[in-house]
């Protein structure tokens, strides 16, 4: 990912071979520079992609290295995939609040709590009891 500094941050996805496909470092990294805008330094954020596709979505490749649906928390998916639904024509605020609201509850969750053991224990969680 490139970042340039000025009245308007330029984020733009470097991953022209996999047409920007996203994985969790690119949303990490994403998140770190859209989370690090200053207001009294940026106008605006312009996010766009290297080559000839802004963003493929989703990069399959590192999801199937993740595992299948069924070695996941399948409660926290449904909340994310409900909260994909809730958000469809909402506008941005609205939908910001209701995903915040939505991270709350999964907060709250078993497969959370055994996720971050796992994550501060160094190991992969197994959420196939939950």
């Amino acid at each position: 990912m490139q970042i340039d500094d000025g009245q308007i941050r330029r984020v733009t996805f470097d991953r022209p071979a996999q047409k920007n496909a996203m994985t969790g470092a690119v949303a990490r990294e994403l998140a770190d520079a859209v989370g690090t805008v200053e207001a009294n330094t940026h106008d605006a954020v312009l996010i766009t992609g290297r080559g000839d596709a802004f963003s493929a979505g989703g990069d399959i490749e590192a999801m199937a290295a993740l595992g299948t649906l069924g070695e996941q928390p399948t409660a926290n998916i449904g909340l994310a995939k409900q909260a994909i639904h809730d958000n469809l024509g909402r506008g941005w605020r609205d939908g910001l609040a209701h995903e915040a609201h939505v991270q709350s509850l999964a907060y709250d969750t078993p497969a959370h709590e055994r996720g971050v053991e796992a994550f501060l224990a160094g190991d992969s969680p197994e959420f196939d009891d939950l």
